[in-house]
């Protein structure tokens, strides 16, 4: 389940760009909430 939502993180991700914020930070920030909301962190 983890590894199908990471595509959609990078996906999210990749269109927020334009935004201050670097692109890996985005995809840590996205994949520490995925974790979260499957009980994992």
């Amino acid at each position: 389940m983890i590894t199908a939502n990471l595509r959609l993180v990078v996906a999210v991700a990749k269109k927020r760009r334009w935004n201050n914020l670097e692109f890996l930070d985005l995809i840590e920030e996205g994949a520490i909430d995925l974790l979260s909301s499957c009980g994992e962190v």
